[in-house]
């Protein structure tokens, strides 16, 4: 699916509320998105900034989804457009980097060194597994250097795993 000398790969992330989850896969998936990953979350920031994005209910979805940059984009002006997200409290989305993708069938990506200099950029890692596993992940990355890590809970939706069902 990706081809990382011809396409930039980013990561979107996109905030509703409660319910709107699947909504938000739907769009994207109609944008040429292969899935994405639905987390449960629950808004933390104070009622100004909250009220200033858009957010005030505190339950939220949050939708994480890899693509090339230009299908990213894509997706996120569409999800932007039909959700209303210019709208107080219809949600807030962003797009970042991506430096290696793993692990999935739809989507292969080496490594792109983004050294500055001497200095390396600090790196975000996103991992996915089977519940029971997590523990298993931020033991890996701790001994590789990490200085901690955030477990959640989650639901998924990526082609591989429609086809599973399906097949």
């Amino acid at each position: 699916m990706f081809d990382q000398e011809l396409s930039a790969i980013s990561m979107a992330l996109v905030i509703v509320e409660s319910g709107k989850g699947s909504k938000v896969l739907e769009i994207a998936r109609q944008s040429g998105v292969q899935g994405g990953t639905i987390f449960l979350g629950r808004g933390t920031a104070s009622r100004n900034i909250i009220d200033r994005l858009g957010l005030s209910d505190r339950r939220k979805e949050l939708v994480i989804m890899i693509a090339e940059t230009e299908i990213a984009t894509k997706a996120m002006d569409n999800i932007s457009k039909v959700l209303k997200f210019e709208k107080p409290n219809h949600g807030i989305g962003y797009m970042e980097d991506v430096l290696n993708v793993w692990g999935t069938t739809s989507c292969t990506v080496g490594y792109r060194d983004l050294r500055k200099g001497d200095d390396y950029v600090f790196n975000a890692i996103y991992t996915i597994v089977n519940r029971g596993l997590a523990d298993d992940v931020i033991d890996a990355a701790q001994g590789a250097g990490s200085m901690g890590g955030t477990v959640i809970h989650a639901r998924g939706s990526g082609i591989s795993e429609r086809q599973k069902v399906f097949s």
